[in-house]
């Protein structure tokens, strides 16, 4: 018997976006059947235009963009962020008067696959206890940003 395959986690095929007249995004082709990815580049190169297309936050001249064999394209931010995708912006966007833990909590919901207790597992040089003012390293900031989002669900995610 022949074994069936599952879609791609994330699916982008000749992918086009533009700011005005400039052609940020020119025919990207990439495939994640499963696992992480990291996009590297010089500052320019439309990483970060290419998560904001994948978020709705730009949108799509042309191309698509399915994650788990769902089309992303003309969805707003909302919905995609419904179907379990994330986006960690570069600038965190962190409350400074906050604990990394009071963040972590703000967006946790009961029954998903990350908790806090996983978190700190995950990332032991999160600074629990201190506000982010206090914390004082970009990494730490970086590292509450990305465990802030694991944990935040929604109902569709676990």
């Amino acid at each position: 018997m022949a074994e069936r395959s599952r879609a791609p986690a994330l699916e982008i095929r000749g992918l086009n976006v533009f700011y005005g007249a400039s052609h940020a995004l020119q025919g990207v082709d990439l495939v994640l059947e499963g696992g992480v990815l990291a996009v590297v580049g010089r500052n320019g190169m439309g990483k970060t235009t290419l998560c904001k297309a994948i978020m709705g936050f730009v949108p799509v001249a042309s191309g698509t963009i399915r994650f788990a064999a769902q089309s992303l394209v003309g969805r707003s931010t909302s919905e995609v962020a419904r179907l379990c995708v994330r986006f960690v912006p570069q600038g965190r966007r962190l409350w400074r008067s906050l604990t990394v833990d009071e963040h972590l909590r703000l967006v946790l919901r009961p029954g998903g696959a990350w908790t806090v207790e996983r978190i700190y597992a995950t990332f032991p040089a999160l600074p629990s206890g201190a506000t982010m003012a206090g914390a004082g390293s970009r990494a730490a900031s970086r590292r509450c940003s990305r465990s802030r989002a694991l944990c935040f669900r929604t109902d569709a995610c676990s």
